[in-house]
């Protein structure tokens, strides 16, 4: 019994480090992509696509999941029209009981047109876990 209990915590000590450290991985991803969407980089964005594809919510219509083909293609319509004048990587933390699952979100402020009024929008990013590393698997673009 005691040597089941000291394998048990072993391997929570072990597993523990791991977790910590893809979480400590999320920030700099989400940052990554906020600097990706700041210059309408729709292509580089789509390379962080996962290996399922996006699902990708547009002006309140859900498709997916999509290759990164389709997302760049969409992204670039997103951004089309559109001025940013910041984005920034405001959360990114696991899902709770997932561990190969977590989520961001990205603060928008862009104008529709040269003189329009800055609009503020929210970018849902799904993420997930795959070999090493951490990939998109779902944008929602929120009024």
């Amino acid at each position: 019994m005691r040597a089941l209990a000291v394998a048990l915590m072993v391997a929570l000590a072990a597993a523990t480090p791991a977790r910590a450290q893809d979480a400590a991985e999320l920030g700099p991803l989400l940052q990554r992509i906020a600097t990706l969407w700041a210059g309408g980089d729709a292509a580089a964005i789509a390379r962080h696509v996962a290996e399922a594809g996006v699902e990708l919510e547009v002006e309140g219509r859900a498709v997916g999941p999509v290759a990164p083909r389709q997302v760049a293609a969409a992204l670039r319509r997103v951004f089309a029209g559109r001025e940013t004048v910041a984005v920034v990587a405001t959360r990114a933390e696991p899902v709770g009981g997932a561990e190969d699952r977590a989520f961001g979100e990205l603060a928008w402020e862009h104008r529709p047109g040269a003189h329009a009024r800055t609009e503020q929008t929210t970018v849902f990013v799904g993420l997930v876990r795959e070999g090493r590393g951490w990939r998109v698997s779902q944008i929602r673009i929120l009024p």
